[in-house]
């Protein structure tokens, strides 16, 4: 017969799956079963500990978001995923010098496509190294509603690079990029 503890976990995993699920689909996307999975292992071994100063469900949360967390900081580079920094100001040397002129171009068009505020909020936070505080006084706006613009205007962008171009690494590991068909 399973003991207080096992039921104790099998209600909490029961009640919070479908929200851990969630959180780690928009955080890590194909990871996300995995992290779940994790995030209950490190549930149930904390669940004794419990004691109940806030809810479950933060308790859950706040575990969830360190899985996420070791998660990102474990992978190696090539696994990485393309940001707008490394699109943007590539560094490669020699005969690498053409594909980052061709990346940030793409990057380029792309800013180019995006609302003057998006854009303007990019430019000020990835390119030229404005600090948040910066940022926010010539948004006029809090720093947390700067932080807020500016995922969303990454996010943007991001969608647009992945619309209408194709990012890979070559075997030296130097990120490449080329216009989809549709768009030359």
């Amino acid at each position: 017969m399973p003991g207080d503890e096992e039921l104790r976990f099998e209600q909490v995993a029961r009640d919070l799956s479908p929200l851990l699920l969630r959180y780690f689909r928009l955080r890590a996307g194909d990871a996300a079963d995995d992290l779940t999975q994790e995030a209950l292992l490190r549930i149930q071994r904390g669940l004794p500990g419990f004691d109940g100063r806030s809810s479950m469900k933060t308790w859950a949360m706040a575990i969830a978001r360190r899985v996420a967390a070791d998660h990102f900081r474990r992978r190696r580079p090539a696994e990485a995923s393309v940001t707008v920094e490394d699109a943007i100001d590539p560094a490669p040397g020699g005969e690498g010098l053409l594909a980052a002129r061709q990346m940030s171009q793409c990057v380029r068009d792309q800013l180019d496509t995006l609302a003057p505020g998006d854009r303007r909020i990019l430019l000020l936070h990835d390119v030229e190294d404005a600090g948040m505080a910066a940022v926010a006084k010539d948004c006029g706006c809090s720093d947390g509603t700067a932080r807020v613009r500016l995922h969303r205007a990454r996010k943007r962008l991001r969608q647009a690079l992945v619309d209408h171009c194709e990012f890979y690494r070559e075997t030296d590991n130097v990120l490449r990029c080329c216009r989809k068909q549709e768009d030359k």
